[in-house]
């Protein structure tokens, strides 16, 4: 009570209480706390306990923070990664001329498809980049541009004037359009295959399940340069 009556009469306008509502508040805290003053103080030891758990615990908050921040400036870092792919072995990869078509990796980024020749055998190999052997696919013969599905486990390719599918680790064969001359497909999310079945002409799409082969795009003859 004492200490709200020497702020009422304060000289200094910082130090004086301003108005009654600070008056009425500092009297009732006064009442509030006036029945724990006799009461025991806590033991020095639990109060000594208590600041030492808390410092104890920021520290292992900022520790985990750091190694945390650390982490993930490490893991941001860029890798630089070397590697050489050799052909199987009597074999030439075929990645050039107009029924050829040069190495594709996989989506998911762990197996190559690549067309490969040696004499009159040209065939279509996938290789997993986790070892060094690669798998010719039976049935493949004068493979050229081939093309991954979006989840890896197909692969298209044209052969014999065809667009074709395989499951990449080897299986049946699925013609699913004409492609007399052909210059390389792609296989959509949505199950669709876009691709070039003859060069001086549009776009072709084909569902990758089979179905007939419709435009997906049309050249205007009017500016085709034909040579």
């Amino acid at each position: 009570m004492d200490r709200v009556v020497r702020a009422c009469l304060a000289k200094d306008p910082v130090d004086r209480m301003q108005t009654a509502h600070d008056v009425a508040m500092n009297l009732r805290w006064a009442v509030d706390v006036a029945p724990d003053a006799t009461a025991k103080s806590p033991p020095q030891f639990k109060r000594d306990w208590a600041a030492g758990f808390g410092a104890l615990l920021l520290a292992l908050i900022a520790a985990g923070g750091l190694l945390g921040y650390r982490w993930a400036q490490s893991s941001n870092q860029p890798v630089s990664l070397h590697s050489e792919i050799q052909p199987p072995e009597k074999f030439l990869f075929d990645a050039t001329g107009d029924m050829a078509g040069m190495p594709v990796l996989s989506p998911q980024g762990d197996r190559l498809a690549f067309v490969a020749h040696s004499g009159d055998s040209k065939l279509l190999w996938v290789r997993s980049l986790s070892n060094d052997a690669a798998l010719p696919l039976d049935g493949t013969s004068g493979a050229a541009h081939p093309f991954w599905s979006p989840d890896g486990r197909y692969l298209g390719f044209f052969a014999g004037g065809k667009l074709m599918r395989i499951p990449a680790a080897g299986g049946p064969i699925a013609t699913l359009a004409d492609a007399p001359n052909p210059r390389g497909g792609t296989w959509s999310i949505n199950d669709i295959i876009v691709f070039e079945g003859e060069y001086i002409d549009g776009l072709m799409k084909v569902n990758a399940q089979g179905g007939a082969a419709e435009p997906a795009t049309e050249l205007d003859r009017t500016k085709q340069k034909q040579e």
